[in-house]
């Protein structure tokens, strides 16, 4: 389903509005609320965390308890201990996140945000947070903090 969704997300991203300020004083001045639905919202964390846990990083660790108790795997069975552990952790991590928290989509016409195993990704399920890469020109924030304020003010 993340797949499928990805092509629908990058438009979406790509028809939002954006500005930029160069003399911004707060952090306020420089951000652009939107009213999204949260069909939207749970496409964007279904694409999201597809990315976090198809990682390089990801996939060692869910294989790594096995191998420091069993020692090296046959590949027919690593592989399948890798799949249904990136399988749950997607499906428990969209159930936790939900369409709940915090979302940034940043803008970079000059320069290229890179996607790797070295972007950020924490999917405990108290405070999640990923900075993903979408695109070379786009990148998307989430955080769920204890407390946040709901609409920035205008």
């Amino acid at each position: 389903m993340a797949d499928k969704g990805f092509p629908s997300v990058i438009t979406w991203l790509q028809s939002l509005d954006r500005k930029y300020v160069s003399d911004a004083k707060t952090l306020t001045e420089r951000f652009i609320s939107e009213n999204v639905d949260d069909d939207q919202i749970a496409q964007l964390v279904e694409s999201v965390v597809s990315l976090a846990t198809r990682s390089p990083m990801h996939r060692e660790s869910s294989v790594r308890i096995a191998e420091n108790l069993r020692g090296p795997l046959p590949e027919t069975e690593r592989n399948a201990l890798i799949t249904m552990n990136m399988r749950d952790s997607h499906k428990n991590a969209i159930s936790s996140i939900g369409t709940k928290g915090k979302f940034v989509v940043l803008y970079s016409p000059c320069s290229e945000f890179i996607y790797g195993d070295g972007f950020f990704y924490n999917l405990d399920s108290i405070s999640p947070k990923i900075v993903a890469p979408i695109t070379p020109e786009i990148t998307v924030l989430y955080t769920r903090p204890f407390r946040y304020i709901t609409k920035l003010a205008t």
